[in-house]
């Protein structure tokens, strides 16, 4: 997808994911089930390249955007399970594909995988390269555009590696957790409260409140009655006064 990308990857570092990567911890509290979650956004990709070691098996989400996991629009990898299985989830509701795998992860050696995606495609293998030693593969008809992904796991002394190129991006570390039910409601909330206030502003301002009328009312009628006085002046001004036509006489007492 990038020109270049393989050629360096194969001639500068060949035990290496890629010249560009980043890694972090994603270790967590030995018993606790709740699990650190990094995401990564890939709008312009259609596979990932990652290296792992990890005494617990991992998790990759692929969801239609970031930190979204509570609705229809995701699907769910998890690596060497504890029962020695590699599956592809529907959401939570169904296993799509499933497959037996031994000693995929290691705690102390890292192991290279990809995953890909594409129309509804999805595919996951072992290696450096892209579409070989595949463990598991599904093709999903009502497949959607993959925005993110999300990774996680539920063992010690995890540690991921990945190449975050052109189109990528790291958009949380190890620290940041999994949205809760109640967290998500009090954004649902808080959305809903503000458009509200919004409609309430729009409706304020396009209609102005009923008592403001009889204000705008008694104004008309104070302007009518200066214009009727001005022209009654006027016309008491174009009229001579009655004064002016009696003839005033001496008289001699």
């Amino acid at each position: 997808m990038y020109p270049g990308f393989e050629k360096t990857y194969r001639d500068k570092c060949p035990s290496c994911i890629s010249d560009e990567e980043v890694s972090f911890d994603a270790s967590f509290l030995e018993g606790e089930r709740l699990y650190q979650q990094a995401w990564v956004t890939v709008r312009e990709h259609t596979h990932l390249r990652f290296g792992l070691t990890s005494c617990g098996y991992a998790e990759l989400i692929l969801s239609a955007a970031a930190y979204n996991t509570e609705f229809d629009y995701y699907y769910k990898l998890e690596i060497q399970t504890e029962h020695n299985h590699t599956l592809l989830w529907l959401n939570t509701r169904r296993v799509a594909v499933w497959s037996t795998t031994h000693d995929l992860l290691s705690c102390t050696e890292e192991r290279p995988f990809w995953l890909s995606w594409h129309s509804g495609s999805i595919a996951f293998g072992q290696g450096h390269e892209i579409g070989q030693s595949v463990i598991l593969s599904y093709q999903d008809l009502n497949g959607f555009p993959v925005a993110a992904v999300g990774l996680a796991t539920r063992g010690n002394n995890t540690i991921w590696r990945l190449a975050l190129n052109r189109g990528s991006g790291l958009v949380s570390l190890a620290d940041s957790t999994k949205l809760s039910d109640s967290t998500i409601a009090g954004i649902v909330m808080g959305t809903l409260l503000a458009l509200v206030l919004i409609g309430l502003l729009v409706y304020l301002v396009l209609s102005p409140p009923v008592s403001t009328y009889p204000v705008t009312e008694a104004a008309q009628v104070s302007v009518a009655s200066s214009v009727t006085l001005q022209e009654a002046a006027a016309s008491q001004e174009e009229t001579p006064s009655s004064f002016e036509n009696i003839a005033f006489e001496e008289v001699d007492c």
